[in-house]
């Protein structure tokens, strides 16, 4: 139940006079008029200019050209994180491995030196994975903040 309205307006607050069905008559009308030529689109209760949706219709254009553009990096760095995880599983399962005492008896020379090889060389690889992850990351990052720049 509202039993007194009153409106804000150009820096002050008065008592409006009439019911509601008044209020919202006189506030659209003062709305509307305040709408410029190029503005016809209404939001919120705020106007839009043609100009002002043409613009927010252009960044957007260009976000998703950019979230184009850099669609295979990022999903490159998807693929590296994968495979990043997935080689350090490896590497911790042959640590397991390499942590048995038994694997280091006499008889299991040639086992442990293979297992040696394919942790070394899976150590390698992972490095390479990483460096190559980093290398992405910072390429994608300087990317993403000179979009930002040219976007204001």
């Amino acid at each position: 139940v509202i039993d007194e309205l009153y409106v804000v307006e150009n820096g002050g607050v008065e008592a409006f006079s009439g019911d509601l069905d008044d209020y919202q008559s006189t506030a659209l009308r003062g709305f509307n008029a305040g709408i410029s030529e190029d503005s016809d689109t209404v939001r919120g209760g705020q106007a839009v200019s043609g100009r002002g949706r043409d613009e927010r219709r252009s960044r957007k254009r260009l976000e998703a050209a950019f979230r184009q553009r850099t669609s295979a990096a990022r999903k490159h760095l998807l693929e590296l994180e994968r495979n990043i995880k997935g080689r350090q599983r490896e590497l911790d399962h042959m640590a397991e491995q390499l942590a048995d005492p038994a694997i280091y008896e006499e008889t299991r020379k040639q086992r442990l030196g293979a297992l040696s090889r394919r942790h070394g060389e899976a150590r390698t690889k992972l490095d390479e994975l990483e460096l190559e992850w980093l290398e992405l990351s910072e390429q994608l990052e300087r990317q993403i903040e000179e979009f930002a720049r040219s976007q204001g």
